[in-house]
């Protein structure tokens, strides 16, 4: 599926479109470049799924957790990771069997340890407002 969102209150619309099938123990890689939207679509996410809180890039200490009573939600940012070992860990498959939800951006080093069932999102940014979502599950 493709869609372009024309402004952030168009990107929070698709967030909030997609939290609503929202599911435990769900994997979603979040794959752009810098500047492209991920932590601002895991904001509007996480805000939809009635999840109070400030979201944060978690670039520097890699993962950060938001929890209600019906979800725990655990954002990760691999950038900086170099080494696949280094993933063990952040533990994001024992996350997932614990019934988490677990956003990845940047996930490339972790292709080979995640599990095939997972929901890619590609965010191009077109311009300052615009960018394009190519939302993918995979199985």
């Amino acid at each position: 599926m493709e869609i372009i969102t024309k402004s952030e209150k168009e990107t929070e619309a698709l967030a909030k479109k997609l939290a609503k099938g929202a599911k435990k123990g769900w994997l979603i890689l979040l794959i752009g470049d810098l500047g492209s939207g991920k932590t601002v679509f895991t904001k509007h996410f996480v805000k939809a799924l009635k999840i109070k809180g400030e979201v944060l890039s978690p670039t520097f200490i890699l993962e950060r957790i938001y929890e209600n009573k019906k979800f725990t939600v655990n954002h990760y940012d691999l950038y900086m990771i170099k080494n696949e070992n280094a993933l063990d860990d952040l533990e994001i498959n024992e996350n997932l069997d614990r019934g988490h939800i677990c956003i990845v951006e940047w996930p490339e080093i972790a292709e080979n340890i995640l599990p095939k069932q997972r929901t890619v999102i590609k965010i191009e940014k077109l311009s300052e407002t615009e960018r394009r979502f190519l939302i993918e599950d995979e199985k």
